[in-house]
């Protein structure tokens, strides 16, 4: 299998993603992305509301990934330290 199948339809697109090409996380948040996006395009709204749309994603991500980022960062300020 490829990593990335699309294929079309009369009414939809079928994207099929082999789950070894690609790490969860950053499938849920492309999936998160596209969500959002037909959201967008069905509101009649306006740039305020679609920032404001923007901070609730924002947050929901920080929320998911804050102890992997945290983490990450301890471990970076860890190599960096100085011998003793």
């Amino acid at each position: 299998m490829e990593a990335l199948t699309l294929e079309t339809t009369e009414t939809q697109y079928r994207l099929s993603v082999d789950k070894e090409a690609i790490d969860p996380d950053v499938f849920y948040d492309v999936v998160e992305r596209l969500r959002v996006e037909v959201l967008a395009q069905k509101m009649n709204t306006d740039e305020a509301d679609l920032m404001q749309l923007a901070d609730e994603i924002k947050s929901g991500w920080w929320q998911r990934n804050q102890e992997w980022v945290m983490e990450k960062i301890r471990q970076y300020e860890a190599s960096q330290a100085p011998e003793s």
